[in-house]
């Protein structure tokens, strides 16, 4: 499988992860938080994947956009990690102005990075 196929499969697997995480923050049915707190959970494992492997194929090549990509992928990593870390779970039911402006930020991030992406 070359690069690009590896990056994109992985950088699939972020994108339904962090779909189903949206969808999921939406919902207000009962035990909502428990699915939330293990999609969080696949979401990061999948962000892990893709970093390796981001980090790997920019290793490797002498590709920009390979560098770029992988930058992209840390950036966002921390964002996510950064909003995960100040808004755990149990204490978002209660979305405020702080909660939306700091979600805003990782939408953002994950935006670039999809630009980045497409661009493979």
């Amino acid at each position: 499988m070359s690069w690009d196929e590896q990056l994109r499969q992985t950088f699939e697997q972020v994108r339904k992860s962090r779909s189903r995480l949206k969808d999921l923050a939406r919902s207000s049915t009962e035990g909502w938080q428990t699915d939330y707190g293990r999609a969080r959970q696949e979401l990061s494992s999948s962000l892990s994947d893709l970093e390796s492997t981001a980090r790997t194929v920019a290793e490797a090549s002498s590709d920009e956009l390979f560098k770029e990509c992988h930058e992209a992928v840390a950036n966002f990593q921390r964002k996510l990690e950064n909003h995960q870390a100040r808004w755990p779970v149990l204490i978002i039911k209660d979305r405020n102005d702080d909660y939306r402006k700091s979600m805003d930020e990782v939408d953002a991030s994950f935006a670039e990075l999809a630009q980045k992406m497409d661009r493979i």
